[in-house]
């Protein structure tokens, strides 16, 4: 990995892997874009409270048969509480999602159009999406704001 210099701090940082284009200076808080081998400022992390987790950043996770290196971990509220997204990288490299909310664990995977799961408007609370064989059903809707960030993610948060 290529290490830079955090614009704030002057501290080094090295990206976990080649497709990290966001990370937190673990030396100062500050949150970095990284673009062209070159890093400028985003802004502060957040302040990440404690809370009891069932696993954290850096730490190596099985979900089924899939083995998953947490990078990432954002904080998203929705006023009257908060749950946790993971950003992480298979045996393979590939990037994908772990949510967990209320002891609920979600992995998450990006789908190419020709996979996306077809239905009818916009789904609305009980709306069912047939996928792969199962169906889902919309059970909440709410907006969030990311409020903090801890380690590296492949986009902009």
């Amino acid at each position: 990995m290529t290490q830079i210099q955090c614009p704030n701090c002057a501290s080094p940082v090295c990206p976990d892997a080649p497709v990290v284009r966001m990370m937190t200076c673990a030396a100062c808080g500050s949150t970095l874009y990284l673009e062209d081998a070159q890093a400028r400022l985003a802004g502060e992390q957040g302040v990440m409270h404690d809370a009891p987790m069932l696993f954290g950043l850096g730490d190596r996770i099985r979900l089924g048969r899939v083995q998953l290196r947490l990078l990432g971990h954002a904080r998203f509220s929705y006023g009257r509480g908060f749950w946790d997204e993971f950003w992480a990288l298979d045996a393979k490299d590939a990037p994908c999602w772990v949510s967990v909310d209320e002891g609920d664990i979600v992995l998450q995977r990006s789908l190419t159009a020709r996979d996306w799961p077809r239905y009818d408007g916009y789904l609305d609370l009980g709306s069912t999406v047939a996928h792969d064989g199962l169906n889902f059903t919309a059970t909440e809707t709410d907006d969030a704001e990311c409020v903090a960030l801890r380690g590296s993610f492949d986009h902009a948060l």
